[in-house]
């Protein structure tokens, strides 16, 4: 048997540098970018607090002389006031107007404009009623803010922004807990001359301080009422696989053809 080769001791030596391919090293650096940009997309497609909006349904006729107090968000306080005032000029003469008290301070409607600047406008639906709009606030003395106006005597007219409409939106501005919210108030008016009505047909609010309304927007679709159109929501970004992602540059442009356009 060949006697054993005595044992030397070796010194700890660096080891040699592998140079990587550099194929290899593209792949690494666009896997790392491929997986940043995923990790942003996800944490953007983290939805915001969900808005609410709470809608109330009625069938409410206001005649001459009655008034419909509106409470939006049923906390016991009236927040406006729908009111149908009656007057006699003499004779056989009267005048009939349909208006809307705010009772809160700080309450408000959209106003209508030209050529009635100092009624309540009577909106469209799918009209944004938000922080953009200007309203029209309680002031003075002011009994209330016109819709619509009847007289007749030896002249019949009937007149204002809410003359013979149906399905129009009165836009609201309210407190709750001293927060401004926005909500809407449905009515269809017919000429007070021909013995017509105003007809209160419903109402909602957004529960999120601050959050606009479209006038109509009920937050659940009703198939007896017509849809809403909103923005369309924009499609949250789908993250990449870890196997894409590997794959490098090439995939990493795949990837981005494959996320779905804001409409």
């Amino acid at each position: 048997m060949p006697p054993s080769k005595p044992r030397t001791e070796h010194s700890a030596q660096p080891r040699p540098k592998t140079k990587v391919n550099a194929r290899l090293d593209k792949n690494l650096t666009a896997y790392v970018a491929a997986a940043s940009a995923a990790g942003v997309a996800m944490f953007a497609a983290v939805p915001p607090a969900a808005a609410e909006v709470v809608f109330t349904p009625t069938n409410t006729p206001i005649s001459a002389g009655t008034s419909y107090l509106l409470d939006l968000n049923h906390d016991g306080i009236t927040d406006f006031t729908l009111r149908r005032c009656r007057s006699v000029c003499g004779g056989d003469g009267h005048s009939s107007t349909l208006q809307v008290d705010l009772d809160v301070a700080g309450n408000g409607v959209a106003p209508a404009g030209k050529p009635f600047p100092f009624d309540a406008a009577a909106l469209e639906r799918g009209t944004p009623i938000g922080p953009r709009y200007t309203f029209t606030t309680k002031s003075g003395s002011y009994p209330g803010i016109g819709m619509a106006r009847a007289f007749e005597y030896s002249v019949t007219n009937f007149t204002g922004p809410w003359a013979n409409v149906t399905n129009r939106f009165l836009g609201l501005k309210f407190l709750i807990d001293g927060q401004v919210h926005y909500g809407w108030a449905r009515l269809t008016v017919t000429n007070f001359n021909q013995h017509g009505t105003a007809t209160l047909t419903g109402y909602a609010y957004e529960t999120v301080p601050n959050q606009r309304i479209f006038a109509g927007e009920r937050g659940t679709p009703d198939p007896d009422d017509e849809a809403v159109i909103a923005p369309p929501a924009v499609p949250a970004a789908q993250p990449a696989s870890l196997g894409m992602l590997a794959r490098g540059a090439h995939s990493l442009e795949l990837w981005r053809r494959r996320q779905p356009a804001a409409a």
